[in-house]
């Protein structure tokens, strides 16, 4: 299309300046012959009258015609002279783009300077300053009576009963070159609106689509990110719920660990005393080390503990050989290891360092090191404390 519309452009570039050049080719020749028709008619009046008479009537005063002008001259062998005065004056054209200019050519600059021998300069030599001037006068005059930039008024400035025979003696191509561009530019100015309304309505078309899909694009990336908005606004709820679950689950831990301390302290309370003396002075006369189970050390110190494992009850277990120093460490049981899931800080840190400390799901409590403890009035001191390793 673009193609198209460049072809239509160039096309009526160029039929405008054929038409121009045309134009500007018709004034120059309606300037010449006035040259030609004044300058003859002088010379034919000087020298023979009948054919000045003949010159009057076959050629148009008003709208003289290089083709009237020639066609009489050919047609009387003793007007050869007259005939090359015409011809030199057809190479007479000027170099101006102006009415002014164009009538100052004509009427005044070609008197100025001619070839030496031309009949042009015969002429001017024959005839005095004041002739050559009643010339120039005729010349301008008839010159500015047209309208050198008006074809129409030029058309009808011609007579009616000459206009025939003035068209008579123009070459058909012409005639017909006036006409044609009149038909030509039209259907070209025709041409180029249809073919840029075209274009103009494609690109049209095409920037709609444009707008279309963009508005169209735009509205699936806002469903996206509501989209994600709301999976966002979704994930933060859940967050918030497993928060209010970890503040229960601590409660609830809490809880448990104040239960089963209680439950164990009744229970040990609840043991005869004397059963206890029994069977320590029964390992005593054995001279076996002898072994006790104990709950989570607090302040740095034991209880007496039972010489009896009871499982859920005990999480440490002392062994002493006299009854007054001795070794302890953790036990690796199900229940001791389900005390440490709950609280390391309660039930482990109190009495062993914890070798590789870390967010690790603790199956087993091994220990590395054994602690140790001393005898003193109301339980066991902890001395040293032993080092595990969680698994």
């Amino acid at each position: 299309m673009k193609k198209i519309i460049t072809m239509f452009m160039v096309l009526l570039i160029s039929s405008t300046m054929m038409n121009a050049q045309s134009m500007d080719e018709d004034l120059i020749k309606k300037a010449q012959a006035i040259v030609a028709y004044q300058m003859n008619l002088v010379s034919l009046k000087e020298h023979d009258k009948t054919l000045y008479e003949q010159f009057k009537q076959h050629v148009n005063e008003d709208s003289p015609t290089l083709d009237s002008i020639g066609e009489f001259f050919a047609n009387n062998k003793k007007l050869s002279n007259n005939l090359s005065l015409l011809k030199e004056i057809k190479t007479l054209k000027p170099n101006a783009v102006t009415k002014d200019a164009l009538v100052s050519f004509y009427s005044d600059s070609i008197f100025e300077k001619t070839n030496k021998g031309s009949e042009f300069n015969k002429f001017l030599k024959k005839r005095k300053g004041d002739s050559i001037d009643d010339i120039k006068k005729k010349i301008k005059k008839q010159l500015e009576k047209l309208d050198l930039y008006n074809e129409e008024e030029q058309i009808v400035s011609i007579p009616a009963d000459k206009e025939n025979e003035n068209n008579e003696n123009e070459p058909i191509e012409e005639k017909n070159s006036g006409s044609a561009l009149a038909i030509l530019i039209p259907c070209l100015l025709l041409a180029g609106a249809v073919a840029a309304a075209v274009l103009l309505f494609k690109q049209n078309k095409e920037l709609k689509k444009k707008v279309a899909d963009s508005v169209k694009e735009r509205g699936k990336r806002n469903d996206e990110l509501s989209n994600k908005e709301n999976e966002i606004q979704k994930l933060k709820e859940a967050v918030h719920r497993l928060e209010n679950q970890c503040q229960e689950l601590s409660k609830s831990r809490d809880e448990v660990e104040e239960f089963y301390q209680g439950l164990l302290n009744s229970r040990e309370r609840k043991e005869p005393e004397k059963k206890i003396r029994e069977e320590k002075e029964d390992v005593q006369d054995a001279g076996l080390p002898k072994e006790y189970f104990m709950r989570s050390p607090k302040g740095g110190m034991f209880d007496e503990g039972t010489t009896t494992y009871r499982p859920g009850k005990a999480l440490y277990k002392i062994v002493s050989a006299d009854d007054m120093v001795g070794t302890f460490e953790y036990i690796n049981t199900p229940e001791a290891v389900e005390y440490a899931r709950q609280s390391k800080s309660s039930f482990i840190e109190p009495a062993c360092t914890i070798l590789n400390d870390g967010e690790i799901s603790i199956s087993q409590i091994v220990t590395e090191q054994k602690g140790k403890v001393k005898r003193v009035d109301n339980g066991w001191k902890i001395i040293e404390k032993a080092n595990v390793r969680l698994m």
